[in-house]
């Protein structure tokens, strides 16, 4: 075999040599890229971000810093689905679910999905515990999730005690005991109300 003093791929990564890897392979760029993802390597992805033609390191280092709105900005990125399922998670990230829905209309990535789905439990148990409860159920008329199913059902009967416990503390034909009850009562309902959608530890 002819020996060529050309150093190879490997022998520059091992020498974390990236500026150089980027001008001579720019082919592995987004395979080392990835790799040095998986290893939290920032200094590495900057280095590549210095010399690179797009903004793939960028993207990466970004996401590492949890950056979301650097994220959605970048724009010299290569258009495949993997980079456009990260773009669609900083949407998310930044509560801009629709952005996220927009983006996985037409990627359909099952990672994003999911994302998705889990943003808009969370929002609709937010909303359960804020008593709009009707917006949370047009949520899942949607999603259909049996634990937001139960959830709802469970506000709705917290909905209907605070609406008794609000109507007895004010009732003056009630016994000055039975409206302080009727308060407390009120004041605890709230507080249970808040727990909703919280994993109970």
């Amino acid at each position: 075999a002819k020996t060529s003093l050309e150093p190879t791929y490997q022998q520059l990564v091992n020498k974390e040599k990236y500026a150089e890897i980027v001008k001579k392979y720019p082919e592995k760029e987004p395979e080392l890229i990835e790799e040095l993802f998986q290893k939290e390597d920032k200094a590495g992805l900057k280095k590549i971000a210095e010399h690179s033609n797009t903004q793939l390191a960028q993207l990466y280092l970004a996401f590492l810093d949890k950056d979301w709105q650097k994220v959605t900005e970048l724009s010299k990125l290569p258009q495949e689905s993997d980079v456009q399922a990260m773009v669609g998670y900083a949407f998310l990230e930044q509560g801009k679910i629709e952005e996220a829905k927009l983006i996985n209309k037409e990627i359909q990535n099952d990672t994003l999905t999911k994302q998705i789905k889990s943003k808009e439990i969370e929002q609709a148990y937010k909303l359960l515990r804020e008593r709009k409860i009707s917006e949370a159920e047009r949520i899942n008329e949607r999603l259909k999730d049996n634990g937001l199913s139960e959830a709802i059902k469970v506000a709705k009967s917290i909905h209907n005690l605070l609406e008794k416990y609000a109507k007895d503390k004010e009732n003056k034909e009630l016994s000055e005991n039975e409206r302080k009850e009727a308060a407390d009562n009120y004041q605890l309902w709230l507080k249970n109300l808040e727990q909703i959608g919280k994993s109970v530890h």
